[in-house]
């Protein structure tokens, strides 16, 4: 029931209070003035007012209140977004879930809310099993914007595109539909003008992929739950096949010493990525996100405190870590203080050599000029690397797989490797690692093995030589 309350001679406001949003926290309530009519007696006046307010709340109540029998999944997911995805998730996961939403709504964004039924998402899972289902369509510069982009090289690294993108995208290299979004954005040139789009055969999506739909949805009907606007969440009762989980591709210790020793030749701020991923266990963002201040060359620390991160719509940016755990200070390696205090006199001698074309952004990797390096390119440099030098094949992320591994497999206690990977909690890294979890079960094993085995036959031994023989 809403509220009242005198605010002048003969004015009044009425309130009426909306509860709480999809986090608990209270909303704020709404108000309105008005004018009584002249003349009433105090009781007349009280219950005119009482009248009002509540036929204040009762259109506030109205207008606040969805009817699963009236509003489409499209509708409903376009509140969730607005009342919450827009508020609290960070700006790459909202990015692709819009990408998402495309695509969901197409298949089932017109069916009313109350109508959604299991069999309709398992339907819509099943047609993303289909050859054909991928959307990822690569792209080529059309030709005769070659010497325009030549000509804008310098402004496109300087608003964060790295030098061997834009490098590749003149010499007719495919591209992706983000790359070709945002460099139409950045030269106000048509996207289906200024690229080409190639046939391909684009086969189905992975069953991790079509899980990532499936929690998506699921996450969106539970806040239709929550909300009070539906009893049960049908996502919960559809049928959709579960991603197998499989090892972390890692090196073992002979192949990162030998890939170690051949990076030996490379650029300082590659080889500087490389180590700092591999002993420190960073992930991408999070070494492209170090700043000098980050560094303790006295104590040997580095300290975690954001990850660097490009989202189309935005560019790139820094953000605040994962997860607050994986803010963090950690003990690094000599050898990687060595890396680092080599590079940053390289570094200084070229900002010297610039003078004012040299930007200070305070980042350990950056471009030519000192602006930040687009989060994505040391991964594109090491899978080139890789290529180049006959390693095999792995991932950047899977130098921090790499290095979980080899402390786990070393004799380093979960607790401590959890830490400086910047988990949550100790179940997400056992999860993550039972492969080097097992081997260290193994090893356990052989070791009571031996010492049960060395002195129970210390023992026997001992037991025959004291006893006394019996003569024949």
């Amino acid at each position: 029931m809403g509220a009242w309350e005198k605010r002048g001679d003969n004015t009044y406001r009425l309130i009426a209070y909306r509860g709480y949003d999809s986090n608990g926290k209270k909303l704020s309530p709404v108000r309105v003035t008005i004018t009584p009519p002249e003349g009433l007696s105090e009781k007349r006046l009280n219950k005119y007012l009482d009248t009002q307010a509540a036929l204040h709340q009762a259109e506030v109540d109205k207008s606040h209140t969805i009817d699963a029998s009236q509003i489409t999944f499209e509708d409903f997911a376009n509140r969730w977004l607005r009342d919450y995805a827009n508020r609290f998730l960070e700006r790459a996961t909202l990015d692709t879930y819009l990408r998402f939403l495309e695509r969901i709504n197409k298949a089932i964004g017109h069916i009313k809310l109350d109508k959604l039924q299991p069999y309709h998402l398992t339907d819509f899972y099943i047609s993303l099993e289909k050859e054909g289902a991928r959307q990822d369509s690569k792209y080529v510069l059309n030709e005769q914007y070659t010497d325009l982009i030549q000509a804008q090289m310098n402004e496109l690294v300087n608003s964060g595109f790295s030098t061997r993108r834009v490098q590749d995208i003149i010499k007719g290299k495919n591209t992706t539909s983000q790359i070709v979004q945002r460099l139409s954005k950045e030269l106000s040139i048509p996207a289906g003008k200024l690229f080409n789009k190639l046939d391909s055969n684009n086969g189905k999506l992975s069953d991790r992929t079509i899980f990532h739909y499936h929690e998506l949805i699921l996450s969106i009907l539970n806040k239709a739950v929550k909300w009070n606007v539906l009893q049960i969440n049908p996502a919960a009762k559809a049928e959709v096949s579960r991603a197998e989980h499989k090892e972390a591709g890692h090196y073992d210790e002979p192949q990162v010493i030998k890939m170690l020793r051949l990076l030996y030749d490379e650029p300082l701020k590659y080889q500087v990525s490389i180590y700092i991923a591999t002993y420190g266990g960073l992930r991408l963002g999070e070494v492209t996100g170090l700043e000098w201040s980050d560094i303790d060359f006295d104590e040997k620390t580095v300290s975690i405190n954001k990850a660097r991160q490009y989202v189309p719509k935005y560019g790139s940016y820094d953000k605040g870590p994962k997860t607050k755990s994986s803010r963090r200070t950690f003990v690094i390696a000599d050898g990687v203080i060595e890396v680092l205090k080599e590079h940053k006199i390289e570094q200084t001698n070229v900002l010297h050599e610039l003078g004012d074309a040299w930007h200070n952004s305070n980042k350990i990797l950056t471009q030519w000029n000192g602006l930040p390096m687009f989060p994505d390119t040391p991964s594109k440099w090491f899978r080139n690397w890789l290529e180049r030098v006959g390693l095999p094949k792995i991932t950047f992320h899977q130098l921090r797989h790499t290095c979980a591994t080899l402390l786990i497999a070393n004799g380093v206690d979960i607790a401590n490797v959890s830490k400086q990977l910047g988990h949550a909690d100790i179940v997400t890294t056992l999860n993550m690692y039972t492969h080097a979890v097992e081997s260290k079960k193994t090893l356990a094993a052989n070791t009571m093995d031996k010492i049960i085995t060395r002195k129970t036959k210390q023992r026997m031994h001992e037991s025959i030589v004291s006893s006394p023989v019996e003569p024949i």
